[in-house]
């Protein structure tokens, strides 16, 4: 009980609301703002505490004849509250004279929300308590859960007014604030609640049922005006609407309330859904610290995901002095590579630029354990991988599903080796899939153990203690084949798995790089890394320049109608003859370091076309027919010539 609770506070009559130019109203504030001041010293004094501003408190008797300096008082005394090292004392204090205040004003009356958002910053930071904790100076989650009411419903009325809208001013940061003040506390109190099993999650179920009501359905059924928000097309910049950012940290808090009674999840994730297209050019456009997004990842398209991913990425230092060099040998790529950047290299010497220069050139721009640094390899590969993404190179490396979902620190299903081992896949499909009856007769023979293979000797391996005495049934089969993929595709792999994690983490912060791949899908990372095989012919043309040659000749019109009739294959192998490259950016031809050429030269018509890849230049002579450039072009595309850098 507060110390308040026995003082006789006058109360003003009903429906009589304070206004500055209501004399009356005056009268009873100058009597309030007396009495106040008595009870916050007795208050104090009760609890033992310290006023933090005495000359404040003191102002506040001193000047209550002056209305305009008596409301100044109190802003400058609740406001020199949260200057001080907070102690729940001061939420007491705070909520106290809200609720005082509360009799007489409106809850839009500016200093009714100055006191509100004040008492959710202190709030923020001492927290509160369940109802029946019996803390002594801690408000409970029945002295606030008001206030998160009231918030929701103005936040409800803003959200009506601005969604989609870039005419209104928007919604207000501070009011948003204040949400996040009182619903994480709010969260954090219910929370452990939903594992209760001792039923005193019941006494709350009233305000869990008003969480759903008045909170998370009404805020969430506003979120779907965001199918009308304002995309690309009328928006040139995202900045000029900030507040659409508030929109994520809304539904965010909506997330969290969602996981506090069954039921909530499922409608939070459907209506989400809804908006899929609207959170994703939200998330692309505004985010710009992945952490906080990541529990979005399920209704996010492939943009927005690999928008997040990168931002985990380090930028590539573009400082002449932080290159890295490397002097190798093309016969000995691999080896010179792995001794550079496996061995040699720290991991701060390769967040700078690559300059590889090949020895006597002019430069331009299955089982491994066999090998005892094996391990060593697996690490070299997880940095080759993040220089990779740092420098948006594609290199068209398919990462196996088991090993990819390892990495995102997931666990590895029946389903999830269907692809990496289809034989192991239909044998424990048809141990699951067999007749209960035949599996208990034991005419599969089986017991809990498994053989391993190494450099060809067998060893038994029990997957459970005692498992050569466990025989495998109806009961246990799931069991048992759960044990032997793990075992097969997750233990035996182990080290490789830890030690690539290791070379990819040097480069990508460890605390960021579970993340980066819980962030994306298989598909996302392939794509990534192997760019975009379907290659665009009008984004082809748009990005390339002519020489000697002008848009209209024949034979730029032959060449194009050409690279149209290509097949998939053959105009990868173009392009890699062009430029060395094979895949594309994610950006398409604008993901390029530079903009494509055709060179005309003087050459006689019956030579091959020729090119510059590290300047991405073709040369071809004025060919006399579609049919000679066609002839040409079918030389060139062949896998064995396109693809040995046809450099001049």
């Amino acid at each position: 009980m507060h110390p308040f609770s026995n003082i006789d506070v006058n109360n003003t009559a009903a429906g009589n609301k304070l206004t500055l130019d209501d004399s009356t109203g005056v009268d009873q504030t100058l009597e309030r703002l007396d009495n106040l001041s008595s009870r916050i010293f007795y208050f104090c004094e009760s609890k033992h505490q310290l006023i933090p501003s005495p000359s404040v408190a003191n102002s506040i008797k001193s000047v209550l004849t002056n209305f305009s300096i008596a409301y100044e008082c109190i802003y400058e005394f609740i406001d020199s509250l949260k200057r001080e090292t907070l102690t729940p004392i001061y939420t007491l204090l705070v909520s106290e004279f809200i609720s005082s205040l509360e009799e007489d004003v409106e809850h839009d009356y500016d200093l009714y929300v100055f006191c509100r958002s004040s008492l959710g910053a202190m709030i923020e930071s001492v927290g509160i308590v369940m109802c029946n904790d019996g803390a002594e100076n801690l408000l409970s989650l029945n002295d606030i859960f008001q206030f998160v009411i009231e918030i929701a419903s103005e936040l409800c009325t803003e959200l009506a007014k601005t969604a989609g809208s870039t005419e209104y001013s928007g919604l207000s940061f501070p009011l948003v604030h204040d949400f996040t003040a009182y619903i994480v506390p709010v969260c954090n109190v219910l929370r452990p609640l939903m594992d209760d099993d001792t039923g005193e999650a019941e006494c709350y179920r009233g305000t869990i049922e008003r969480m759903k009501s008045e909170i998370f359905d009404v805020l969430l059924e506003k979120m779907l005006s965001l199918r009308s928000l304002c995309l690309k097309g009328e928006v040139e910049d995202v900045e000029d609407v900030p507040w659409w950012s508030l929109y994520l940290v809304i539904l965010k808090h909506l997330c969290n309330v969602s996981k506090l009674c069954n039921g909530f999840e499922s409608k939070f994730w459907e209506t989400t859904k809804r908006v899929k297209s609207s959170l994703s050019f939200l998330i692309f456009s505004l985010v710009t610290k992945s952490e906080d997004y990541e529990w979005l990842f399920e209704v996010m398209d492939f943009d927005a995901r690999s928008h997040l991913a990168r931002m985990m990425i380090p930028e590539v230092g573009d400082n002449e002095e932080c290159q890295y060099n490397m002097l190798t040998n093309r016969s000995e790529l691999l080896k010179d590579s792995y001794g550079y950047i496996g061995i040699i290299a720290r991991p701060e010497q390769l967040l700078g630029g690559l300059f590889v220069q090949f020895e006597n050139e002019q430069a331009t721009g299955p089982d491994s354990k066999v090998n005892p640094a094996h391990l060593e390899y697996f690490r070299f590969s997880g940095r080759m991988i993040a220089l990779a993404l740092m420098h948006g190179v594609q290199i068209e490396v398919v990462f196996d599903r088991v090993f990819f979902l390892q990495l995102s620190g997931k666990g590895v299903s029946l389903q999830d080796i269907r692809d990496s081992d289809p034989i192991l896949y239909n044998s424990y499909k048809q141990i699951l899939d067999m007749d209960p009856e035949m599996v208990d007769q034991d005419v599969l023979g089986l017991t809990f153990v498994t053989e391993l293979e190494v450099l060809g000797s067998r060893k038994e391996i029990e997957l459970c203690p005692n498992g050569k005495d466990t025989v495998v049934d109806s009961k246990n089969r799931e069991v048992y084949v759960s044990l032997l993929i793990k075992h097969r595709f997750v233990t035996s792999i182990a080290e490789q798995v830890e030690y690539f994690a290791k070379g990819f983490e040097d480069l990508i912060a460890p605390s960021r790089a579970q993340s980066f791949f819980r962030c994306l899908y298989l598909d996302d990372l392939d794509l990534m890394l192997g760019g975009r095989s379907n290659v665009s012919i009008e984004d082809w043309k748009a990005h390339t320049d002519y020489h000697g040659y002008n848009k209209s000749d024949s034979q730029i019109s032959w060449f194009w109608e050409i690279v149209e009739r290509m097949s998939v294959e053959e105009r990868k192998v173009l392009l890699f003859f062009w430029t060395s490259v094979k895949s594309l950016p994610l950006d398409g031809f604008g993901g390029l370091d530079s903009r494509l050429d055709i060179y005309k030269n003087s050459q006689s018509w019956d030579h091959l076309p020729s090119s510059q890849t590290c300047f991405y230049r073709m040369y071809f002579p004025p060919y006399q027919s579609l049919d000679v450039m066609q002839d040409r072009r079918r030389i060139i595309t062949q896998e064995h010539v396109g693809c040995s850098f046809g450099t001049s």
